[in-house]
């Protein structure tokens, strides 16, 4: 068979140089012997007839391209698999729906908001001082988010949507159009 005699350089070596060899072999054993003509097709099979014949064979296969580092598990050949994002999704509703629905849990909503707090904490531990001055006479006790949380959530919680700033930068600059005497409650609560 063409796929055991050329694999067993590939699963003796387990090399990128064999793997090529080998991906260039089945390549043109495709284009040949199939009506396949497409380039994208060939890797899309590649890829898992070589891990099932990894994992059968407990050796390394393939991932992203390249020799796995190490030998494959059941979930890497497995067919079906759950996407990281469909996790606890019902595969009848869509990725928007799931979503939409997730949006009105209390308890997502509440991990949503830890993630918010915890990507502002570790921003003010890299930056102790005002993002704008960087001396240490402005010290950034604030967090700000670059493209606003309720406009953006998707990106809410990234680092590098959140600049540091002093409570001055925060309300004058930042929020111009926040009412005075909301600002000054404001300003003694954080004290």
């Amino acid at each position: 068979m063409f796929l055991s005699d050329n694999s067993d350089n590939f699963f003796q070596k387990q090399d990128k140089a064999d793997l090529e060899i080998l991906r260039n072999q089945l390549f043109d054993f495709y284009y040949t012997n199939t009506s396949i003509n497409k380039e994208y097709e060939p890797p899309r099979i590649f890829n898992k007839i070589i891990n099932i014949l990894a994992f059968k064979k407990k050796l390394k296969g393939t991932t992203r391209g390249t020799v796995s580092k190490f030998t494959l598990p059941i979930e890497e050949i497995r067919y079906n698999r759950i996407n990281w994002r469909d996790i606890g999704k019902d595969k009848g509703i869509t990725r928007e729906e799931f979503e939409a629905a997730l949006g009105k849990n209390a308890e997502v909503q509440g991990y949503f908001k830890y993630n918010i707090q915890k990507a502002k904490r570790f921003v003010k531990k890299i930056h102790p001082f005002s993002e704008i001055h960087r001396f240490k006479e402005y010290p950034g006790l604030q967090a700000h988010h670059i493209f606003m949380e309720s406009e953006f959530p998707e990106i809410a919680d990234s680092p590098e949507n959140i600049i540091i700033l002093t409570p001055n930068q925060h309300f004058y600059r930042a929020h111009p159009t926040i009412k005075p005497l909301l600002l000054m409650n404001v300003i003694k609560q954080s004290a």
